[in-house]
């Protein structure tokens, strides 16, 4: 009987063992469990609700024009601040880009469809009268979708323009000449190549950011 009663205590302890191991096992799974959704819930706080241009609405000017070695796209959207001076924003009515990128087997040994660094970029805006109503220098820019030229242009009266970009060589920017390590062309364009944009429609009264 007294052994009896000892295999009963032991078997007693041995369960309660047992139980207590299984409850710290379970509190451990919980944690594991609620520490799943805090960590989600800090993903989804940070991940962006849009791209990085949220908020703006960029225009073309018109088609993409190719001139010379170099496919040039002329964009606006709004006016934005920028270092080193500029128009501000406040007296600008749209800022203007020229991404102006190389063609395929341009000669100068740039790559297919990158960024044309070392130009001189001016540009003109000409109403239907022929009357000049904006024209002066873009300026070499990064932006957060990479490099181009561009501009606040001042406020301009609602209308139908051409707008052109001329396009002067770089200044100062060696080729090589080698057969090893040379480009095909020697010389850059003497003349400034120009992409026109015919027929932009601009009317300050419904332009989406103001």
């Amino acid at each position: 009987m007294s052994i009896s009663l000892k295999k009963f205590g032991l078997t007693l302890a041995a369960l309660a063992l047992l139980g207590g191991m299984t409850a710290c096992g379970g509190s451990t799974t919980n944690e594991k469990t609620s520490a799943s959704p805090a960590a989600s819930s800090a993903l989804s706080s940070t991940e962006p609700t849009g791209g990085n241009d949220a908020g703006f609405r960029e225009g073309d000017l018109g088609d993409e024009v190719f001139v010379g070695p170099l496919v040039v796209a002329g964009k606006f959207f709004q006016p934005v601040p920028m270092t080193g001076g500029g128009l501000d924003v406040a007296n600008s009515s749209m800022h203007v880009e020229a991404d102006i990128a190389a063609i395929e087997n341009n000669g100068y040994g740039w790559g297919a469809g990158d960024f044309v660094p070392g130009l001189t970029v001016d540009y003109k805006f000409t109403g239907e009268d022929g009357s000049v109503a904006a024209e002066g220098q873009l300026m070499p820019m990064n932006a957060s979708d990479g490099p181009h030229y561009g501009l606040n242009v001042p406020k301009l009266p609602a209308g139908v323009y051409k707008v052109e970009f001329t396009i002067h060589a770089p200044e100062g920017w060696m080729l090589h000449t080698d057969p090893e390590t040379g480009v095909e062309k020697h010389e850059f364009w003497t003349e400034p190549l120009v992409a026109t944009f015919e027929g932009f429609q601009w009317d300050p009264e419904t332009t989406p950011w103001w």
